[in-house]
Formats: C-alpha cells, sequence, structure tokens
C-alpha cells in the first residue's frame, strides 16, 4: 500500500502557506463558535490581520447545490 500525499500538497486551497492559514482560521473560529467559545471583537481582528490572505477569491460562488 502506497502512502498518500498530504492533504496541503494535494488540496488547491491548501498548497500557498498563506491561503491555507487563512481557511485554516476561517474553519477553527467557525468550528469554536459553533461549540461554544466565542471570540472578542478584538480577538477576531487580530486573526484576521494575521490571516490576510494574499491571494484572490471570488465569494458566494458553489460548485454544488445547498439545501
Amino acid at each position: 500500500m502506497s502512502k498518500k500525499p498530504p492533504l496541503s500538497q494535494t488540496n488547491p486551497y491548501l498548497k500557498d502557506p498563506a491561503e491555507r492559514r487563512y481557511w485554516v482560521l476561517t474553519t477553527v473560529t467557525s468550528s469554536a463558535a459553533i461549540e461554544g467559545i466565542h471570540l472578542s471583537k478584538e480577538e477576531l481582528e487580530i486573526l484576521r490581520n494575521e490571516a490576510t490572505p494574499t491571494f484572490k477569491h471570488v465569494y458566494g460562488k458553489s460548485s454544488g447545490s445547498r439545501r
């Protein structure tokens, strides 16, 4: 059985380090809120500033349907 490469090498959203950091922070923040862990406005601003991506992303586009 051959070992699969890590997602950071195969997922196009994770290949770029700046983009990967942005998506990881976005996902962690969202998941934390779902679990009841809410960050202050100041903490969210710090995270946003640290995770500012250097790529262009088009929001609102989806390849799948949502019900």
